[in-house]
């Protein structure tokens, strides 16, 4: 049992031989490794870098990306001068014409005033068409026209096209109002006797200048300053025909001085206009100072009642009879009551309820028989 072991044994033993044998036979030879030195160049090389143009490129476009843009032409920096625009006449709109409305076909027949609440005043207007006559207030209206204000003599409507129509209770009214006076002129109140002499009727000029106010605005008067300093009242614009204008005054004229008394600040000024209205009404003379383009000058007013020249044929007309002043007064009251057919006044109301009252039974008699 022990002989076959053996004999297999040897047979791999013999058979791990032969294996090594074959494997020391077929194993290649790996050569030594041996130092390698550069030999000598025979040709000397540069030691220069070459250098790679790139406009080569860039003019060939190998990678075709390169856009050619045409040099732009020169400009110049400043610009033509643009043509002038073609002139063209100016198109003036048409001033739309006023249309004027008729005057209202009614009379002022009376007016009631309170002194201390003017919204209660009353007016008596009488229709001239049905001659019926009513009471009215402020704010009522009359056909298309509305009733703003109520005065003692006289009334202002406003018609329905913005056009103001005033109605006077008297003419004396009328002609006496400020309003009639600055249309009217005041050529029948100043009168130039010579240059820079004038004279004025004191009776007219208050009838038509109420007030200091009112006279500031007649000659748009404003202070001048010179240096800080008040040196008197300049004249404004005035219109043709006006009180300045037939005194003689220019625009810009500056008054310095009326009778000696400065015109520099209010004190003055208010001391100017007591003075002046407690002049008498006749011979008194009135002295104005005022420059010119920087140059003094002066004019001198007479205070004179103008009255019309006597002609032969007013004399023969109008005979001379002594007349009282109750007298003048109830022939202007006679001539009024002839020529408009009024209401009576409040006064003459209460005159004539204070008589039916102290008298009654004259109360009961008619008063046309």
């Amino acid at each position: 049992m022990k002989q076959p072991v053996w004999i297999l044994n040897s047979s791999l033993l013999l058979l791990l031989g032969i294996v090594g044998l074959f494997i020391l036979a077929s194993r290649e030879r790996v050569p030594s490794r041996q130092v390698i030195s550069p030999e000598p160049a025979a040709v000397e090389v540069s030691a220069e870098r070459p250098t790679i143009s790139s406009k080569k490129i860039w003019e060939k476009d190998l990678f075709g990306t390169i856009i050619v843009v045409p040099p732009a032409k020169p400009t110049d920096l400043v610009p033509e001068m643009p043509p002038a625009p073609v002139a063209r006449p100016p198109i003036v709109p048409a001033m739309p014409t006023p249309v004027f409305l008729p005057p209202l076909n009614v009379t002022l027949k009376g007016i009631v005033t309170v002194s201390h609440d003017e919204s209660r005043n009353r007016a008596i207007i009488a229709d001239n068409k049905t001659t019926q006559e009513g009471v009215y207030k402020t704010g009522d209206t009359i056909e298309d026209a509305q009733l703003m204000r109520i005065f003692s003599n006289k009334v202002v409507l406003v018609r329905s096209n913005g056009q103001q129509e005033v109605l006077y209770l008297r003419e004396k009214d009328a002609k006496t109002d400020p309003m009639f006076a600055v249309l009217s002129g005041w050529a029948d109140i100043v009168h130039e006797v010579r240059p820079t002499e004038y004279t004025i009727d004191p009776v007219l000029f208050a009838d038509r200048v109420k007030s200091l106010a009112q006279f500031i605005d007649i000659f748009d008067l404003t202070t001048v300053y010179k240096k800080g300093q008040n040196v008197g009242c300049r004249i404004g614009n005035l219109e043709k025909d006006s009180l300045g204008i037939l005194l003689g005054f220019q625009l810009g004229d500056i008054i310095v001085r009326i009778n000696n008394i400065p015109a520099t600040d209010t004190a003055h000024r208010l001391k100017i206009y007591k003075e002046l209205t407690k002049l008498p009404i006749e011979g008194k003379q009135i002295v104005v100072e005022f420059l010119r383009r920087k140059q003094p000058m002066s004019i001198h007013i007479t205070l004179e009642q103008i009255r019309p020249k006597p002609t032969l044929e007013n004399i023969k007309k109008v005979p001379v009879i002594p007349q009282t002043a109750e007298d003048v007064k109830e022939k202007e009251l006679r001539t009024l009551r002839e020529k408009f057919n009024f209401a009576p006044t409040l006064q003459e109301i209460r005159e004539r309820e204070r008589t039916h009252m102290v008298q009654p039974e004259k109360a009961e008699k008619p008063e046309h028989s």
